[in-house]
């Protein structure tokens, strides 16, 4: 027996918390219990197979039976796989040996967990093969993810160039529908950003800003690049260019300068700043500051600043609680010091 607490919002908006009790029973339990010992057998048998020296599809439908593959079968082996740093390849095998199965249907979790461990393991040409095929069978989980999946590893082992060509092939030939506009611009400046390539970076932004109009969170995603690669003065200098250009500053904005002077050591630089972004939140009427920081200095909200996936995301409503905790414990031993 579980219990269960969901909500739920009646017709007048209220919303409403609902404490029941769920009843299992021994069968279920067992089911489930089968199920995670089968995912388990066949994640072990790809990740112990000889492939590619032995062919692995042979085996694979001596193993899988059309009787277990569901959904969160396929999800569940991809993910030990891919929890295991598995070869890609083998990865790949089962998710196409799946593919081949009239009764699975992919997911956007098996694809992007299989086009991640490719593109993990350089196997570029094999994820190029894999997104054409999503192309063909279903092109919705064709989405930002996976354009970030592929886009952040060339990056990252390639050059500056094949990142280009890679930008402008999918926008070409994989997602012919779509005009590619300011997200997927954030997207490759964020591929060269979060590996630290700030000169690649840059020039990207010169190259295409006028194809692809810059937002804040295009200036935000920058602007953390620069954190990222220690360079306090490169900061505050494209801050400045930032202000120059006419964007709106938001606490994400702050959150990245106050780090950036926390990380160097700078706290008196950095106070001052939590005290800006106050007196620029009363002017703007907005509200930045919340109580429930662990230390008396005042912290903005919560975001979405961080890492997923070795991916540097950047949100515009506020910033992370992680960073301004750190800062506000060394602002608070600074003057207590």
């Amino acid at each position: 027996m579980a219990v269960v607490i969901s909500t739920r919002i009646d017709k007048f908006g209220r919303v409403l918390r609902v404490v029941g009790h769920r009843f299992w029973s021994s069968s279920l339990v067992h089911s489930v219990s089968e199920t995670k010992d089968e995912v388990e057998t066949i994640a072990r048998i790809i990740n112990d197979h000889p492939f590619p020296v032995q062919p692995l599809q042979p085996t694979l439908k001596r193993h899988v039976s059309s009787s277990i593959l569901s959904t969160m079968f396929v999800e569940n082996v991809i993910g030990r796989l891919f929890a295991a740093h598995a070869n890609g390849l083998k990865a790949y095998e089962f998710f196409e040996f799946c593919l081949h199965h009239p009764e699975y249907s992919p997911t956007s979790d098996a694809f992007e967990k299989t086009l991640h461990v490719l593109a993990r393991m350089r196997y570029f040409d094999k994820g190029w093969e894999l997104m054409k095929k999503i192309q063909q069978l279903q092109p919705s989980l064709l989405t930002l993810k996976s354009l970030s999946i592929m886009l952040s590893r060339i990056a990252k082992y390639q050059s500056y160039e094949d990142t280009l060509e890679a930008f402008e092939k999918m926008e070409q030939h994989l997602f012919p529908g779509k005009k590619f506009g300011t997200e997927e611009f954030n997207i490759l400046l964020r591929a060269f950003c979060s590996q630290r390539q700030m000169k690649e970076a840059r020039s990207v932004f010169n190259k295409l800003h006028s194809r692809f109009p810059p937002d804040t969170k295009t200036m935000n995603i920058l602007l953390l690049g620069f954190k990222e690669s220690g360079d306090i003065t490169a900061v505050e200098l494209f801050y400045h260019e930032m202000v120059k250009r006419g964007f709106k500053l938001n606490s994400v904005t702050y959150s990245i300068r106050i780090d950036a002077y926390c990380k160097k050591g700078r706290f008196g630089d950095a106070l001052k700043l939590f005290e800006e972004m106050d007196r620029s939140a009363m002017n703007d009427g907005c509200d930045h500051t919340s109580t429930n920081a662990p230390d008396p200095i005042r912290t903005p909200k919560l975001s979405v600043l961080g890492r997923e996936n070795d991916v540097v995301r950047t949100g515009d409503g506020g910033v992370t609680g992680g960073v301004m905790r750190r800062c506000a414990r060394r602002l608070g031993r600074w003057g207590a010091g």
